[in-house]
């Protein structure tokens, strides 16, 4: 009904003017003049509305001067008054919010800054000058990568692949170590956060320092009770007590210096530093797996390889090597009788992968996501070998220094899978 009025009242005018006019030409005959005359004068009466609606508007629209208007040019004025009036709320709300969150962000101890598409600074809290020495106000629309040279930040930026983070050091500082995360949002912008976690690696870096010291000193006396408990077993006959105890005393040794191989090995993956980047070399995967196998020909279990031929990794090989044995010795400790191993490697258009599965007992659901985490076991009693725990957290750091990560599903009954994905710049 609204609707109908605003209608009738634009069209009013035009149907008086032809009444008007049709009447003129039924007393007269000049119809066609009266309506050209009224016609004119109308549409000058609405020019000049037009010209009083945009000159109100040219000067800001203010209410005091609301222009001297009627009919339906005087609710086009009221109506853009009222949109004026929404709009000019809402560009305050968003800027107290914008105020708001500029105050947190300078509260905030980790450098945030804000990055268009071209990854110019947009914006910066004070942080940010501290530990990546951007001036908050001179760097403004400077590319951010002119201002962080670190080559391995360059690189990351190109990559645009912001899922995992990346540790570097402070440009302003040598003896900060930062991490950096990238959060895309809206359409082409990005927010970029650095955290100063020196303290965190300096504790993990003794962490790892006494492991590694506490490891070394107990090689020398195992080295020393092996070779006593050695000329023990040779002058104790067979088949007596003393020599059973002997041979028990051998196997924990040999357990306890599997388990120190096993920590110096882990601690020198965790203490490499992460500005060190493993380039590795040209591996030709099948001829890798294949020579592993080769070590393992036991009656009880079947190794059987699928491998594309022309797949080839740039990895460390040594490394590597060590991961599959790893996976291939836990299948065998851990699943007593006849066992069939699958050793499969391919490559696709994202990635190469080398996956290990086995037909055996499988492993609990609860274990799965904690097997990687040192001495963490899955108590197995009848298991051949007790493992000391480390293997699979090991093959994840190996993993991790390659930029690729371990995916384990099992099923209890059926078997295992692990399977080793790296990412498509390691597949050459």
């Amino acid at each position: 009904m609204f609707m109908e009025n605003r209608v009738y009242q634009f069209f009013r005018p035009y149907l008086v003017i032809a009444l008007l006019s049709v009447l003129v030409d039924w007393v007269s005959g000049y119809g066609l003049l009266t309506m050209l005359v009224l016609t004119l004068l109308y549409a000058f009466r609405q020019g000049k509305n037009y010209q009083r609606l945009m000159k109100w508007y040219e000067k800001g629209s203010k209410p005091s001067a609301f222009p001297d208007l009627s009919g339906f040019w005087y609710e086009i004025a009221s109506h853009a008054y009222q949109l004026q009036k929404a709009s000019q709320k809402r560009k305050k709300q968003l800027a107290r919010i914008v105020k708001r969150f500029h105050r947190s962000t300078e509260a905030m101890p980790d450098a945030t800054v804000v990055l268009n598409r071209y990854h110019e600074i947009e914006w910066a809290n004070s942080a940010a000058a501290k530990l990546l020495g951007i001036n908050t106000k001179g760097d403004i629309g400077q590319r951010i990568d002119n201002l962080v040279r670190e080559p391995r930040f360059i690189k990351f930026l190109q990559k645009k692949n912001f899922a995992k983070s990346l540790e570097i050091v402070s440009p302003v500082d040598d003896s900060v170590d930062l991490n950096i995360r990238i959060v895309p949002y809206d359409k082409d912008s990005l927010l970029l956060s650095a955290r100063d976690i020196s303290e965190r690696n300096r504790i993990n870096a003794m962490r790892k320092d006494f492991i590694a010291n506490v490891s070394h000193e107990f090689r020398t006396p195992l080295t020393v009770l092996q070779g006593h408990v050695e000329l023990l077993e040779s002058s104790c006959p067979e088949g007596t007590p003393q020599h059973e105890s002997i041979v028990a005393i051998q196997k924990q040794l040999q357990r306890t210096n599997q388990l120190v191989d096993d920590l110096i090995q882990l601690s020198k993956y965790e203490s490499a530093s992460f500005q060190d980047h493993v380039e590795g070399s040209k591996v030709a995967v099948c001829k890798l797996l294949d020579s592993v196998i080769q070590q393992y020909q036991l009656p009880e279990c079947t190794i059987e390889l699928q491998c594309d031929d022309d797949f080839y990794l740039e990895v460390v090989e040594a490394e590597v090597r060590t991961t599959v044995e790893n996976l291939i010795n836990n299948a065998i400790k851990h699943n007593p009788g006849t066992l069939l191993i699958k050793v499969e490697a391919h490559k696709d258009e994202l990635g190469g992968y080398i996956s290990i599965t086995d037909n055996g007992r499988g492993i609990a659901k609860e274990h799965i996501d904690r097997l990687t985490e040192r001495f963490y076991r899955v108590d197995q009693g009848d298991s051949k070998t007790p493992g000391s725990g480390l293997g699979l957290s090991l093959v994840k750091h190996i993993l991790n220094r390659h930029d690729a990560a371990l995916r384990i599903s099992s099923t209890l009954g059926k078997g295992s899978q692990f399977i080793c994905e790296f990412p498509l710049s390691r597949v050459l």
